[in-house]
């Protein structure tokens, strides 16, 4: 994601069969090519749902923030913070209150802003991840299959191996995105 323009919209994922109390954990890969004076915008849920890179810290919305999310970076639990540029983290925010996917945005919020760096292995699930669930996505990395955890609960996963103009979602669920100027690395 170049942070002008680029994003994934995968729009509405309200009408998935497993997705009655909406997105309890939501978990992805991500580098970030500035942590200076800057605000990107990672995934967007709804519009007013969302995840952020505020400088060095990754944190939700105020919507979001009244739920009293459980944050982790590399399955720290409570940990926000992004330490470096160019390097891999992994990102997981959970609530015990559910939000609706109904116009999920990868690398931008719709009408705000974008983010300048690398995202991988998007995650929602419809439940709220263990702590040894969270210790398993980041230990086993970046090609570890998030179908391999609770995956009867998993809303919706783009692992961005495609190389075509669209992502397709690896769950179940059929909820393919539209690349928009993003390009796949490969990395």
């Amino acid at each position: 994601f170049d942070g002008t323009d680029d994003y994934v919209d995968i729009g509405n994922i309200t009408g998935s069969s497993n997705i009655v109390d909406g997105i309890k954990t939501i978990s992805f890969w991500m580098h970030a090519d500035d942590i200076t004076s800057n605000t990107d915008y990672l995934i967007d849920l709804n519009g007013n749902d969302y995840i952020i890179k505020d400088d060095a810290e990754v944190t939700a919305s105020p919507n979001i923030i009244l739920s009293s999310p459980t944050y982790y970076v590399n399955a720290v639990s409570g940990e926000q913070t992004i330490a470096a540029v160019d390097t891999w983290y992994h990102v997981v925010i959970k609530t015990s209150n559910g939000i609706p996917p109904s116009d999920v945005d990868i690398g931008r919020l719709e009408s705000t802003g974008f983010f300048d760096g690398v995202i991988d292995e998007v995650a929602l699930w419809n439940v709220e991840l263990t702590d040894d669930q969270i210790k398993t996505l980041y230990i086993q990395g970046l090609r570890f299959l998030a179908t391999n955890i609770a995956n009867a609960n998993l809303v919706g996963y783009w692992n961005f191996d495609d190389t075509n103009d669209t992502t397709d979602d690896v769950s179940s669920n059929s909820n393919t995105g539209n690349v928009e100027g993003s390009t796949y690395t490969g990395s």
